[in-house]
């Protein structure tokens, strides 16, 4: 059969030429089938590692947007502590102009005595 020997008939060397066509296509199509299977396997990989890859960006655009707000937070902690300090250093010059403007009285009060 796989083998067309010269003093075949025509009709047998054409069986026998078909059946190993046949035979060589059957072969193929399972070689293709195979090859449709490992590209199914890849484009799963491919698709699961497309899905990880967007749930990280994502997170790390997550992650940015949560820097932000913490970034204007601290901006406004320094806008609400240099606003104590101003007031505070404000009030400790009140405080000693009026401790000067006691001390001053203290003084005049002591000479008119």
């Amino acid at each position: 059969m796989g083998i067309v020997k010269k003093g075949m008939d025509p009709i047998q060397r054409a069986q026998d030429v078909l059946k190993r066509g046949i035979k060589a296509i059957a072969e193929l199509q399972n070689e293709i089938t195979l090859d449709e299977e490992k590209l199914e396997e890849l484009k799963k990989k491919i698709d699961e590692k497309t899905v990880k890859e967007e749930e990280r960006k994502q997170k790390v655009d997550l992650a940015k947007e949560k820097l932000k707000r913490v970034d204007c937070l601290i901006a406004e902690v320094e806008k609400s502590l240099k606003k104590i300090i101003d007031t505070s250093l404000t009030l400790e010059t009140a405080l000693g102009q009026e401790i000067n403007s006691q001390s001053h009285w203290q003084q005049f009060s002591l000479c008119i005595l």
